[in-house]
């Protein structure tokens, strides 16, 4: 994001499972093994259809003007990531250091749109502050619960970065659960 408040959300994934096109930093997508073969499938791959895949960059605007600019990789975990990261920042008053750095779970209760496809049923992921939490009795609710540790990237590596209104200031944050940076000027 620049002071003009120009900015890029990108979700730079696959890397380094896919090749980079030498002296550009951009990376080549594997992204069509989310696609399902099985036409009676509802996602199947056909003509005239969009079937899903992960990816989902962001971007907020607000009075309409850019205010901030997110995205996460994490395949099916990205917008569950991204919404947390969002609503720690508009609902909960955080900074988006903050916001990124607190403590994430997931849901895994939907097939995965990676083949081959795995459903875990009733299964949801804590980072280990929530499981520290929360974990126990989650499972007592009949939950399958997974944890990870404290920085697992799992559960996203978040970049986020806002720009203040009222001083044009701009505030970023990046997620130490995967290298990356957040970046303004």
């Amino acid at each position: 994001m620049d002071k003009g408040g120009n900015a890029v959300s990108m979700t730079p994934s696959d890397f380094p499972q896919t090749p980079m096109v030498p002296g550009t930093g951009l990376t080549l997508g594997n992204r069509m093994n989310q696609f399902r073969l099985d036409e009676k499938h509802p996602d199947a791959l056909q003509l005239g259809k969009r079937p899903r895949i992960a990816p989902n960059a962001a971007m907020v605007t607000k009075d309409g003007k850019l205010f901030m600019s997110f995205g996460t990789p994490g395949g099916d975990t990205q917008t569950q990531t991204n919404v947390q990261v969002f609503l720690n920042i508009v609902v909960f008053g955080m900074d988006p250091q903050t916001a990124i750095e607190a403590p994430r779970f997931q849901s895994y209760n939907f097939p995965n749109s990676f083949a081959p496809h795995i459903y875990k049923a009733g299964t949801i992921g804590l980072g280990l502050p929530l499981f520290q939490t929360v974990g126990k009795q989650l499972e007592a609710m009949g939950y399958i619960v997974e944890t990870g540790g404290k920085w697992d990237s799992e559960y996203g590596a978040a970049c986020a970065i806002i720009r203040d209104a009222q001083t044009g200031r701009l505030i970023g944050g990046a997620d130490p659960r995967e290298e990356s940076w957040a970046e303004g000027r």
